[in-house]
């Protein structure tokens, strides 16, 4: 019988390539994961080089009403994504559970799960990058840089339910 060793424990074939698979899904999120930082530093030089520091309002002058307007359909946006990772998650979890799935279907369906919970994770920043261009708020922007970091911890690819591969 052909068996490959993992941390002193004998795999059945197979196995070995889908743990292997999951450390590069995990490799793959802790990258995503820095596409945050990378937003708020060229927010930052943006913000330094562009926005006059008595002004500070971004590229659209915005008055004060419509910016909390604008500011709070973002925020809905925003709410909506983590609605959006629930019935993901929900969905992709039922999915994974069906009987008779071979190891490489539990992958495929956890590197879809994967690619689209960073996606969902990274439009917060997006939403919150493009607050800031509009108005030059970087405190908005770091509230949805929070935010980000917090649907990027939910969507961390944390392998298939226990016996399913």
């Amino acid at each position: 019988m052909n068996t490959d060793k993992d941390d002193g424990r004998s795999l059945p074939p197979g196995l070995k390539t889908a743990r292997e698979e999951i450390k590069r899904l995990k490799f793959l999120w802790a990258l995503c994961c820095l596409t945050p930082l990378l937003y708020m530093l060229i927010a930052r030089a943006i913000d330094d080089s562009w926005f006059q520091p008595a002004a500070r309002h971004g590229f659209v002058a915005m008055r004060g009403s419509t910016y909390i307007v604008v500011s709070g359909v973002f925020a809905c946006a925003a709410g909506f994504l983590q609605i959006l990772i629930f019935i993901v998650k929900r969905n992709y979890a039922a999915e994974i559970r069906k009987p008779a799935l071979k190891p490489t279907e539990i992958m495929q369906i956890l590197k879809k799960r994967t690619i689209i919970l960073a996606a969902i994770s990274e439009s917060a920043i997006l939403l919150g990058f493009i607050l800031f261009l509009l108005r030059g708020d970087l405190a908005a922007m770091f509230a949805f840089g929070v935010l980000a970091f917090v649907y990027y911890a939910q969507s961390y690819p944390c392998g298939a339910p226990d016996g399913a591969l």
